[in-house]
């Protein structure tokens, strides 16, 4: 199967493309640095330099490869441990759930792509009511706090166009949050911003945050899914877990909100705040 990875040289598309490769599919993966071309050549895949937010360059390498597939991975998490302005840090990658999958989407009907698989995201998005546990039909939060609100409504905009589409298979993957090189979470960065005080635990700290780690159990999802012969029209698969209620879904762990932060400000030597 010829295979699209838009974003193959990001956290999660640098394990992808190997896993893909290993499995007997043929891969393009896109980035938009030129120096990381050599870099998805030692993964397996055949490099192409686009900007996800060029329409004409997504168009001219879609047609040019007229892929079977196309994975949607694009992420720009390179200031993403900046918590105080959420929807200021996730702007670029907000706009590539958008623009740059209208990019895709119309590049793709185009090319007569069979079938698209989308990243979303759903460790914190969920409606606040219910069971802890939530499933791939429970609804996104109507009502988020304002600095999260462009951000959420970036994520509903990409499964909507994904899921609601007549003329192409699409299945969305809500990940949980991603630990891993290069995710901006628990990095260096975010570190240091815990050691001088950035960082307050909400309430007791009693809150459940659910985490994947990027290399491991969602390529493999992923590359189970291309693999399956004729999907339901439309999916929504959930990969994440949640540890306290005994639950697991294709996820690596979670971690109770105060007791992550205490280990990182152990290994930073600094005093936790509190709210």
């Amino acid at each position: 199967m010829r295979i699209l990875v838009a974003g193959a040289a990001g956290a999660l598309g640098r394990h992808l493309v190997p896993r893909l490769i290993v499995a007997g599919h043929q891969v393009v993966g896109t980035t938009r640095h030129p120096a990381k071309t050599d870099a998805i050549r030692r993964l397996g895949g055949e490099p192409a330099v686009v900007d996800g937010l060029d329409g004409a360059r997504v168009r001219e390498v879609v047609l040019s490869i007229r892929p079977e597939v196309i994975v949607h991975e694009m992420t720009d998490l390179s200031s993403t441990a900046d918590l105080r302005h959420f929807d200021r840090v996730f702007a670029t990658s907000n706009r590539l759930r958008s623009a740059g999958l209208d990019h895709l989407l119309a590049a793709a009907r185009e090319a007569s792509v069979k079938r698209i698989i989308a990243q979303s995201f759903c460790s914190w998005p969920y409606a606040r009511e219910g069971a802890t546990v939530k499933s791939e039909e429970d609804a996104l939060d109507p009502h988020p706090p304002r600095a999260f609100r462009r951000t959420l409504d970036a994520i509903r905009y990409l499964e909507d166009r994904v899921t609601q589409g007549s003329d192409l298979k699409g299945v969305v993957l809500r990940y949980g949050g991603f630990y891993g090189v290069d995710t901006g979470l628990f990095d260096p960065l975010f570190i240091d911003q815990i050691g001088k005080r950035h960082v307050p635990v909400i309430g007791s700290g009693d809150g459940w945050w659910s985490f994947i780690l990027s290399s491991q159990p969602s390529t493999s999802m992923l590359v189970r899914m291309l693999m399956r012969s004729e999907p339901e029209r439309h999916l929504r698969w959930r990969l994440l877990s949640d540890v306290r209620s005994g639950h697991s879904s294709n996820c690596s762990r979670g971690w109770s909100m105060r007791n992550r932060a205490v280990q990182a400000r152990r290994s930073s030597g600094s005093v936790l705040p509190s709210s």
